[in-house]
């Protein structure tokens, strides 16, 4: 404890007596899903209909699509005091929307194909610096804020034929106002490009594909079994002008695998119970590649990276109503302790599916059916658990639009 305890004490000193604080890019480096961070942070493969989700890994976009899925969110309140971060002022907040389109609900194709368009913002105020007169330090002329702002546009294309593949790209617009002890003050703009890939098999309709035969265990109650991998190449760019370091790109990638049980048929389509577990692996530098991150090594048998963060998820969902999740993140370095994480979701499209089996003559109400077939509002909190500071949250509301009759 005395040792993290003066890390700690190392990492504000030089932090008060910097001339500059680098912001650019900061927005970037921070998955803003509370799905994701509740389960250790692993959102680059995590299967979610959270609008935040895209600004992870784009390719979130394209697997959306091919449920002919909309949805937007906003965080409720900002996040604050991250691991690694001792500014008191320090805040986060995000805005999603993106809307999906499954092209074989109008077309006539031999795969499912889905295409998506998105737009997200992520806002980082640092807080408050001093700014004094070239004159010297010890005359204040003024205080300002320190921020680093994202503005994300992303496409997503869907593919599946017993695979599925999908495939993102998002395009950034970063605007930052470094914090420096001398004016003048100079915002820094910056563009940047996303790159996401994901890759799921689900081995039950696959199975059931290539045989001809029902996996079923009952009528109508099937087994499941996706694994999936998730890649991600983010923050490719270049600073514009001369006035900071070169933007952190980031390459991750990790697996995951969900294990369940699902009630489908003609009038349902209804996932009971499911239990997922992922691990990813994390690599942010001035010139990243995969060569920190070994795929066998770190994703598949969870050893450490020297050079790069490995974070650990699970997930236990009840019936499409209830959700509870949980995870850790080994940093890289020795500045930040492993920390643990935690979250939970709420979501009324699994209320409706219930109330529906209780009471059968609810589904006979058109304004029921609607609600029931197209719409989901869903809460989602999740917060970081370490041994120094407070605890940020992350709590957000995403409205989901599924199958809308256009």
């Amino acid at each position: 404890m005395f040792r993290l305890k003066l890390c700690l004490a190392i990492v504000t000193l030089l932090a008060s007596t910097s001339t500059r604080v680098e912001a650019q890019g900061f927005a970037a480096s921070i998955s803003p899903s509370p799905e994701g961070n509740g389960m250790g942070g692993v959102s680059t493969m995590l299967s979610s209909d959270d609008a935040l989700s895209p600004v992870a890994n784009p390719a979130h976009l394209g697997r959306m699509a091919m449920k002919n899925t909309a949805n937007i969110s906003t965080y409720i309140s900002s996040a604050e005091n991250l691991p690694g971060w001792s500014m008191p002022d320090y805040s986060y907040r995000a805005f999603a929307v993106n809307a999906g389109l499954r092209l074989n609900d109008y077309l006539s194709l031999p795969l499912t194909i889905g295409l998506g368009l998105g737009y997200s913002r992520v806002n980082v105020d640092l807080g408050q610096f001093i700014v004094t007169k070239s004159s010297g330090p010890s005359v204040i002329s003024t205080t300002h804020d320190i921020y680093d702002n994202s503005s994300n546009v992303t496409l997503g294309l869907g593919l599946e034929y017993i695979l599925r593949v999908t495939a993102g790209v998002s395009l950034k617009w970063i605007t930052s106002l470094p914090g420096t002890e001398q004016e003048p003050l100079t915002e820094i703009t910056s563009q940047a490009w996303d790159y996401g890939l994901l890759i799921d098999l689900p081995v039950v309709r696959a199975l059931e594909e290539i045989t001809g035969a029902s996996l079923s265990i009952s009528p109508g109650l099937t087994p499941l079994l996706e694994p999936g991998f998730g890649y991600v190449r983010a923050n490719v760019g270049d600073v514009e002008g001369d006035q900071s370091e070169p933007l952190s790109s980031k390459v991750a990638m990790g697996v995951d695998i969900e294990l369940g049980l699902a009630w489908r048929t003609e009038e349902r389509d209804w996932v009971l119970a499911s239990f997922a577990v992922g691990r990813e692996a994390e690599d942010w530098s001035h010139d990243p590649g995969s060569g920190d991150i070994g795929f066998w090594e770190n994703v598949i048998l969870g050893k450490t990276p020297e050079n790069a963060d490995l974070r650990r998820g699970w997930q236990v969902q009840f019936g499409e109503l209830i959700s509870i999740r949980g995870g850790s993140v080994d940093p890289r370095g020795q500045w930040i302790p492993v920390y643990k994480t935690s979250g939970f979701s709420v979501k009324t499209g699994g209320l409706m599916k219930l109330l529906g089996l209780v009471s059968p003559g609810l589904r006979q109400e058109s304004w029921f059916h609607f609600i029931e077939g197209h719409i989901d509002i869903q809460y989602h909190q999740s917060s970081y658990e370490y041994e120094y500071g407070s605890e940020p949250t992350f709590s957000a509301v995403n409205l989901v639009l599924r199958k809308l009759p256009l």
